[in-house]
């Protein structure tokens, strides 16, 4: 709503107050200006009461959209939740699964290792009482060689002990021969 101002009735006023006509209409043409500018407080009051129905209508549609948005998040992040919770529990079957199935074929590999140990602590044992016998046959051998070579030793000694005497007497006659031969 406007303010009705008569510029005509209120330069006629000015001049029946005594202002100069030419003084009066200048007076009354920048009060026009100024009039159009102002606002009624009814046009404000108004302007006011719009803008509120226009904020009350915006936040009615911001919130409207606010719990659409958080429906829709709620939503997803439930789904999201569920799709994670099953992947975890299949996580944790698989893994269950790969742990028994470990425990499994550690089982297995022990019993193969308690297998091959036994195996080869026999072929060891197998093995130490081939050597021995082998060894001690070889003992046995170099014994009876030894008791040879001792005897054999022994019969030398006496050859050479006879011999010495041999050897002996045959160079105490070959010295007396030689002492008769070149000193008579």
């Amino acid at each position: 709503m406007t303010i009705e101002f008569d510029a005509i009735d209120y330069a006629q006023q000015l001049e029946a107050a005594g202002v100069p006509r030419n003084q009066a209409d200048v007076h009354a043409k920048a009060l026009t200006g100024v009039v159009r500018e102002v606002v009624s407080e009814s046009d404000l009051l108004q302007t006011k009461n719009d803008l509120q129905r226009d904020l009350r209508h915006t936040e009615d549609r911001l919130t409207s959209r606010i719990d659409v948005a958080q429906t829709e998040l709620s939503t997803k992040v439930e789904t999201f939740r569920a799709e994670f919770n099953t992947k975890i529990d299949l996580l944790d079957a698989k893994t269950e699964g790969i742990r028994t199935d470990l425990g499994t074929k550690i089982e297995l590999l022990d019993g193969k290792i308690d297998k091959s140990r036994t195996e080869l602590e026999g072929k060891i044992d197998g093995f130490k009482v081939g050597l021995e016998s082998k060894i001690d046959g070889f003992k046995v051998e170099l014994d009876a060689k030894i008791d040879r070579l001792g005897a054999t030793q022994d019969s030398i000694k006496n050859e050479l002990g006879q011999h010495r005497w041999a050897f002996a007497l045959f160079f105490s006659m070959l010295g007396s021969i030689f002492i008769k031969t070149f000193w008579p």
